[in-house]
């Protein structure tokens, strides 16, 4: 049986449920925080499984985000909100939390038209201070990992 993929199961709810929305930014954040609160019941209560979770989640929001072709930063900084809630809750620390979103996010650097990462960082370090440097310097260790893996 293949391993459990938080990441495509929230793309593909986030996906469905969007084409329906009047607003799927808000609609992608719930289904991100719902996601979580079931995933966190069933994991384990380490601090790292919980932010790898959050990164899967908010990795698999943001790309139904993109799929239908939504605004990815609006959406993102949406979800960081309910990543905050959700960490409270939880007992998780939020700068882990917020650091396992802007992962997820980072990681489809390859994948969004550069405007569109430079609106979910200006997005990001308005809403959260600190948070855009954090999102760039992740950024840079994905752009970095890729020229590597590049033959």
């Amino acid at each position: 049986m293949e391993a459990f993929r938080v990441d495509q199961l929230t793309k593909e709810l986030v996906a469905a449920r969007l084409r329906a929305m009047d607003d799927p930014c808000e609609a992608a954040a719930a289904i991100v925080q719902a996601t979580l609160n079931v995933a966190f019941d069933a994991a384990a209560p380490d601090p790292k499984v919980r932010a790898g979770i959050i990164e899967d989640a908010c990795r698999g929001g943001l790309t139904g985000l993109l799929l239908v072709e939504q605004n990815t930063a609006k959406g993102a900084v949406m979800m960081l909100h309910k990543i905050v809630e959700v960490s409270g809750r939880h007992g998780l620390d939020p700068m882990t939390a917020m650091e396992g979103a802007l992962k997820g996010f980072a990681s489809l650097r390859r994948v969004m038209q550069p405007d569109r990462v430079q609106e979910l960082y200006y997005a990001v370090q308005a809403e959260f201070m600190g948070a855009g440097e954090m999102l760039l310097k992740l950024l840079d260790q994905v752009e970095r990992a890729e020229k590597k893996a590049t033959p």
